[in-house]
């Protein structure tokens, strides 16, 4: 459901740190830096995260 997904997905970006992967350093890094934010590669981040919840339960939805 729709609702799993949010849950899911502010759960991977807030609590594992995944947004700050958008940061622009060198290396991807899961805690907050000085690093100015990439918009597009924020864009990317967090439409690939959404996009592999999104698989995932339908790949559930069609297991169960």
């Amino acid at each position: 459901t729709s609702e799993m997904i949010l849950l899911l997905f502010l759960v991977v970006i807030e609590g594992f740190g995944y947004k700050y992967w958008a940061l622009m350093e060198s290396t991807p890094s899961r805690v907050q830096s000085d690093s100015p934010e990439s918009f597009p590669l924020s864009f990317f981040v967090l439409t690939s995260v959404i996009f592999i919840i999104g698989v995932g339960e339908y790949i559930l939805q069609m297991i169960f």
